[in-house]
């Protein structure tokens, strides 16, 4: 949530315990004291607990009442293609593991001829492996 809008859903309030029923932060659970912040649910946070959780979401984190209907800045394609390209190097570095150990088992140094015969086998290194000895 940004700044605007966090100023928006809630206010500064000076706790004073004289008052008050809630005792303890509903985040870390420790005595509320000196500068609070106030939901517009009427819930009470310490300011430094509320304002980490409200920076990633936009509902109380007490009784889930919706704060703001905007939601953070997150680019669900950027975070697509980092996934995609994160599987991409998973599988290229599973590939090369596997290549090295056709080459090293059967003593092939081209990794093409390697390569060729993993891929004739659909992925079976122990068959690409028999295939390049026998």
């Amino acid at each position: 949530m940004d700044l605007v809008t966090l100023l928006d859903v809630s206010i500064i309030i000076e706790f004073d315990d004289t008052n008050k029923t809630i005792d303890d932060c509903g985040m870390c659970m420790e005595k509320l004291s000196n500068t609070c912040r106030k939901l517009k649910c009427g819930h009470i946070f310490h300011t430094k607990c509320i304002d980490l959780w409200l920076s990633q979401h936009c509902i109380c984190p007490g009784c889930r009442y919706v704060l703001s209907e905007k939601t953070n800045n997150i680019d669900i394609n950027k975070l697509k293609q980092q996934h995609k390209n994160s599987i991409k190097n998973l599988e290229a570095s599973f590939f090369n593991k596997n290549l090295d150990l056709v080459t090293l088992q059967t003593g092939i140094d081209d990794k093409n001829i390697a390569y060729q015969a993993i891929k004739n086998n659909k992925g079976d290194i122990y068959k690409a492996i028999f295939d390049l000895t026998n």
